[in-house]
């Protein structure tokens, strides 16, 4: 895992220098929550890739923030700066190799981002702040999902986030 660790604090750092909101879902998300398993393409197979998933805040200057961010990742991302952004609709995924990231302006369950991001659990590493889905949310999006392919692994999921979080959920 500590490839995957230097790759979440080079990411983040980059966020963060750039002042993006955002906030980290998906299955990194239920790592630091307690339950760690391989990353799983849309069919559900095992993947030998590392995959983060983030929530942006699908604003326009946030929007450009995350731009110029996933520029200093190498990624060439000009013509994105030229066309006329609808933010809310801006799915945007960068293959690195041997890790994706995926950065989602929406997630299901969730009408807003703000609401979300006030409950944001903040994870220090080396002095990087990474945002982290809170647990509830975090099950609350799981249960939302409702994905044919991957429906046993969400509950799953949700099973075992359960399981070791039970009597120890955040607090708002």
């Amino acid at each position: 895992m500590n490839k995957l660790r230097e790759i979440l604090l080079n990411t983040c750092t980059q966020l963060n220098e750039h002042n993006v909101e955002y906030m980290i879902i998906g299955g990194t998300a239920v790592a630091f929550h307690g339950f760690s398993r391989p990353s799983m393409g849309m069919g559900g197979a095992i993947i030998d890739k590392y995959d983060i998933d983030i929530w942006y805040n699908p604003v326009i200057t946030n929007y450009y923030n995350l731009l110029k961010a996933i520029k200093t990742t190498g990624k060439d991302v000009d013509s994105l700066f030229d066309e006329v952004a609808d933010p809310k609709k801006s799915f945007l995924k960068f293959d690195y190799g041997e890790y994706n990231v995926d950065y989602n302006p929406t997630i299901l369950g969730f009408d807003s981002f703000y609401p979300v991001y006030k409950r944001v659990k903040i994870v220090g590493i080396e002095n990087i702040e990474i945002p982290i889905i809170s647990y509830e949310d975090l099950i609350h999006s799981k249960e939302s999902l409702n994905r044919n392919t991957k429906n046993d692994l969400d509950r799953k999921d949700i099973e075992e986030l359960k399981k070791k979080n039970k009597g120890n959920r955040d607090s708002d």
